[in-house]
């Protein structure tokens, strides 16, 4: 059991990263639907599923071409949030909050990648659903609102690319465990994990859902709704957990990259080459990277894992003949 619950962990850790703790991924990918983002989060959390469990079958190394850009975009996209971050509400520089950031990616290259792995395992989805609960307690109160219907097309679109994505986030770390694990404790860990990072969504969606007219200008949206409570205290205590799940998704991304370009005595040296080279661009900006490189690599992610299935599938039945 001790080992199935720590599979729920890292498979939470893995696709918990700056889009869904700021709140800018479940607005985009959900709430702006209204009622029929509820859809969408029982069909994300059904193929994410089943996703899950294609990499934890899929040998390490696989998908390389798409999955070291994803995590280059990754690194660049949450070191940048970080620097947002640290100057809407510190009133520092946003260089700071990048560097600050490339130093705690450095600290989780010494630290090594199972090591790491396992800590953010436990770490990262208690403080995802601590801040959830400081939304559901102190979050801004329910505004009328006019929400309209969309297509079918829409909410397929949505929901692929949402499952793409964080598929892709998972590709870095799943396959590199898979084989410490038996098949039922696949199963079930990753249920577990699936489960609970869909009530998470869910929770936070109905509470975006009765504060949409606010909520939809929102930039980083879990931590304004929690800071228009009025209370400065939790504000500043809950931007500290999201600066801590950052952290945490800034020394993933990097551990796992040079783990999977580079395994052995080399993965140090990749990895720090990795994290100088996205400083620069993560002066982008958190908002012009969301908007225009996530959908792409969603498409992507979702093309891979069909890619990976069909292949999965094809050896199955080769094996059985």
């Amino acid at each position: 059991m001790k080992k199935t619950m720590k599979l729920a962990g890292i498979t939470a850790s893995v696709v918990i990263g700056a889009g869904f703790a700021t709140g800018r991924e479940i607005k985009t990918y959900f709430t702006r639907y209204g009622n029929q983002s509820y859809l969408i989060i029982a069909a994300v959390a059904v193929l994410l599923y089943g996703a899950i469990l294609l990499l934890l079958w899929m040998p390490p190394g696989k998908g390389k071409f798409i999955a070291v850009p994803y995590v280059f975009f990754c690194y660049v996209l949450m070191l940048s949030a970080l620097g947002k971050l640290i100057e809407d509400y510190t009133r520092l520089p946003t260089i700071i909050g990048i560097l600050a950031g490339t130093l705690i990616a450095f600290l989780g290259l010494l630290a090594g990648f199972s090591r790491f792995t396992v800590i953010s395992g436990v770490i990262t989805p208690c403080i995802a659903t601590l801040l959830v609960i400081l939304l559901v307690k102190t979050g801004v109160r329910p505004y009328a609102c006019n929400l309209v219907d969309f297509s079918t097309f829409e909410l397929v679109a949505s929901t692929v690319k949402f499952v793409g994505y964080n598929s892709l986030s998972a590709l870095i770390v799943l396959p590199e465990i898979g084989h410490q694990y038996t098949k039922k404790e696949k199963f079930i860990g990753a249920g577990i994990g699936v489960i609970g990072f869909s009530i998470l969504i869910f929770i936070i969606n109905m509470i975006f859902l009765k504060n949409i007219s606010l909520v939809e200008n929102w930039e980083m949206p879990l931590i304004q709704a929690i800071s228009a409570g009025g209370n400065i205290l939790i504000s500043m205590f809950s931007v500290s957990l999201l600066c801590v799940i950052i952290a945490f998704s800034l020394c993933g991304s990097a551990v796992g990259v040079s783990r999977m370009l580079l395994p052995g005595k080399n993965e140090f040296f990749i990895g720090l080459v990795f994290i100088l080279l996205a400083m620069p661009l993560s002066l982008l900006g958190f908002g012009n990277l969301m908007d225009n490189v996530y959908p792409v690599l969603g498409f992507l992610g979702s093309a891979l894992i069909i890619w990976f299935g069909y292949k999965f599938i094809s050896v199955q039945f080769i094996i059985r003949d």
